[in-house]
């Protein structure tokens, strides 16, 4: 939980406190969503897109249609995380039909490119 920042590093907190996290699948399960009936992610969550990821499994796993709109921050995620997030889209199927840096579409043709970005909007399809 974040109640005050330090400089422009988002994880440097001056105060912190414990929360309960719950994973999307978690979530969907206790409210009785079925994963084919989600069309929409939308994620911002400063560098923890791969922890966000793997907790949402049912929804990654559904062959439904779904659109993602993941604002991703390679500089937050290390390597790994980033590689891992582009091979979670293209196992499931996805194609990343836009992406973009302040409004500026961005084409991008492998993981590497990412590490360029502080963070970059990502859109992508299934």
């Amino acid at each position: 939980l974040k109640e005050s920042v330090t400089g422009t590093d988002w994880h440097a907190v001056s105060k912190s406190r414990t929360i309960d996290v719950k994973t999307a699948d978690k979530i969907i399960t206790e409210r009785r969503i079925d994963a084919s009936d989600i069309d929409v992610v939308r994620m911002d969550v400063e560098g923890y897109e791969a922890e966000v990821f793997r907790g949402m499994e049912n929804i990654m796993n559904n062959t439904s249609p779904l659109l993602l709109q993941i604002e991703v921050h390679p500089h937050l995620m290390g390597q790994a995380d980033t590689e891992y997030l582009i091979d979670e889209l293209d196992e499931h199927g996805f194609n990343i039909i836009f992406s973009a840096k302040n409004g500026e579409e961005q084409e991008i043709s492998s993981v590497s490119e990412l590490s360029q970005f502080r963070w970059i909007e990502i859109i992508a399809v299934r």
